[in-house]
């Protein structure tokens, strides 16, 4: 059987030089699989444990008192915390609107503020040492203090 190729029709974006880039091209999206403290994370968030440690205690959920109390959402937190998604966050706020980066910059030292002393609390002992160490070294919970 012998076909006549001359009356196939090429179509808009199929000839290899017209084609797009593949939008999951993994080298292009940089997509981080989820691990298990993101996804522990992103239980308590669901069941309202998020910024719950912020607030007076008879505003907290029964769920989020759960999760607060239990040092692995602790260790967690600070185990799916991304250090460049924030730093990008505030370079782009910076750009756009410099008292929404001044603003982040507060939350982020009340967010590490909770930590370590959730850390005091809940796991006493456990990391003294080493928060002893930034203390001496970079007055960190002083600084934190000051923003």
């Amino acid at each position: 059987m012998i076909e006549d190729w001359t009356s196939i029709e090429v179509t808009p974006g199929s000839l290899c030089s017209e084609r797009l880039p593949a939008p999951l091209d993994p080298s292009a999206l940089r997509v981080r699989p989820a691990t298990v403290a993101e996804n522990f994370c992103t239980a308590g968030r669901q069941m309202g444990a998020e910024g719950a440690n912020l607030l007076r205690d008879a505003d907290r959920s029964p769920w989020a008192r759960l999760f607060l109390a239990e040092p692995a959402y602790l260790l967690s937190e600070i185990l799916s915390f991304h250090a460049e998604d924030s730093a990008r966050a505030f370079h782009i706020a910076l750009e756009s609107d410099p008292a929404a980066a001044m603003a982040q910059i507060s939350s982020l030292s009340r967010i590490l503020g909770d930590w370590i002393a959730r850390l005091k609390a809940q796991l006493p002992g456990r990391f003294s040492k080493q928060l002893k160490q930034l203390n001496i070294e970079g007055a960190l919970e002083d600084r934190i203090a000051g923003l």
